[in-house]
């Protein structure tokens, strides 16, 4: 009786602490609103306030502080710096390394520091799906496809080549001095120019020479020099060309082309003088 009698008193003292755990426990709570204490300790997680916790003090729900927001109490490599801002915009609290706000001019002057000896430090190789470029000064493009919806063209950009043609022949060309056999003039923009020039000559001895030179104004930019036409017939014709360059003055420009014959009575016809402006 003593064994059974000592079991009785154990298993009485076993449902005792039971009952003393039970009675101190604490209660935790995760709802919207603040639910009815069952003691002082309990705990209660506000779902609607982003988990902020409080405690029971007997009288009332006391908020606790928690560290979920702030970043000194975070460790470990790769966390953003403290006091960062999420969704930072230009002038208003995106900030350099040094503390100071900076805003749209900041960060277009930063682009402005891009040349063509350090853009290699900064883009490597780019692809770009999609652009607005508002405007754009490009030195050097190379464009596989290019299609333009509309393109503007400032005036006088593009330049169209001033040129004069005529058949007819001439009369005589004179031996001591130069008669001009065809003339261009143009508005020039002072860049250089490229002339292209032809003349036939007919002369009716089969033998004989001839020079051309090239005027731009009064001012002689070009010769031929003597050039032999001698032939084994009379009444031979020969077509003579060349190109030259020149960078006239900008302004209204006039080129002519002339001609004279050293020793027969040489004549010229289907004569053309084009004048090409190239624009850079």
């Amino acid at each position: 009786m003593s064994v059974q009698d000592n079991e009785i008193d154990q298993a009485i003292s076993d449902a005792a602490n039971a009952q003393a755990t039970a009675d101190g426990k604490i209660v935790t709570f995760r709802q919207t609103t603040a639910p009815t204490a069952e003691g002082t300790g309990d705990i209660w997680i506000d779902s609607d306030d982003n988990n902020k916790p409080y405690r029971w003090d007997g009288a009332a729900w006391v908020a606790q502080d928690w560290d979920g927001g702030i970043w000194a109490k975070i460790t470990g490599s790769g966390k953003p710096e403290d006091s960062a801002t999420v969704g930072a915009q230009l002038g208003t609290n995106l900030k350099d390394s040094g503390g100071t706000v900076r805003g749209d001019a900041d960060f277009l002057a930063s682009f402005n520091k891009l040349t063509s000896t350090n853009i290699g430090s900064y883009f490597d190789t780019a692809a770009i799906l999609s652009a607005y470029i508002g405007t754009a000064e490009i030195k050097t493009a190379n464009i596989d496809d290019l299609n333009v919806t509309t393109l503007k063209i400032a005036d006088n950009a593009v330049t169209i080549a001033s040129g004069a043609y005529t058949e007819a022949e001439t009369g005589v060309l004179p031996a001591t001095s130069f008669d001009t056999i065809q003339s261009v003039t143009f508005t020039s923009s002072g860049n250089p120019v490229s002339i292209f020039w032809s003349s036939g000559i007919n002369h009716p001895s089969g033998a004989g020479d001839v020079i051309f030179r090239i005027y731009r104004d009064s001012t002689q930019i070009y010769t031929s020099g003597t050039v032999d036409i001698t032939g084994t017939t009379a009444d031979l014709r020969k077509i003579f060309s060349a190109t030259i360059q020149d960078t006239p003055p900008s302004g209204s420009v006039t080129y002519e082309l002339r001609a004279s014959s050293e020793t027969e009575a040489h004549t010229a016809d289907q004569r053309s003088l084009v004048a090409i402006e190239t624009k850079k």
